[in-house]
């Protein structure tokens, strides 16, 4: 039995993340992801238990990776709430359009319940992520919001959308300004509550 080497790991992660995001999930072949890492096939299986599992986990690194930027950002910067939100935001537009094929996983989550523990810890370390950017917005006068919790939510789904249901024609910075747009226009007007 070989025993597992982190450095292998990394690189048949590396390998298959170039792969997801220039392919579609389907045409991504072990062999192909084996091959870019330079190691065999065989090797895949000593750390992923088969492709979904490595595909995965290449979703878990790279929204870990998202994640890890963004709350640099808020330690780095003493940003404005509303700078801080709009860079957050750009992450998550940025990381969905490099690796499209993303949202076929988390759209599908739902349908196993494997899947979903793995998506739902990375969600809600995101939608944490939100949540303190509005709260922190809220406390400074700048959002009105009685439920940031929520709002959090929708952020991430504004992006999934995009590319579950848009034609993915636009670019970047469109979608940033459009969602953007969306959330300013519900953080910032008062709503009477019923």
């Amino acid at each position: 039995m070989q025993i597992p080497d982190e450095n292998k790991r990394k690189k048949i992660m590396e390998a298959a993340s170039a792969l997801f995001a220039t392919r579609p999930f389907h045409k991504v072949l072990l062999t192909d992801v084996a091959a870019e890492a330079g190691v065999g096939k065989g090797t895949l299986y000593i750390y992923f238990k088969d492709k979904d599992d490595l595909y995965r986990s290449v979703v878990r690194a790279g929204f870990r990776d998202v994640i890890e930027r963004i709350r640099q950002q808020l330690k780095e910067r003493e940003e404005m709430p509303e700078t801080q939100l709009r860079n957050a935001i750009g992450e998550v537009v940025r990381y969905a359009y490099g690796n499209p094929d993303i949202f076929r996983l988390l759209r599908e989550a739902h349908a196993k319940a494997d899947d979903t523990a793995h998506c739902a810890s990375v969600r809600q370390e995101l939608a944490t992520m939100f949540e303190e950017i509005i709260r922190v917005g809220v406390a400074k006068g700048v959002f009105h919001d009685p439920h940031p919790e929520l709002s959090a939510r929708f952020i991430p789904g504004f992006v999934r959308s995009a590319f579950i249901y848009g034609d993915n024609n636009y670019d970047t910075a469109t979608l940033e300004s459009h969602i953007m747009r969306f959330v300013l226009a519900g953080l910032q007007a008062p709503v009477l509550d019923k």
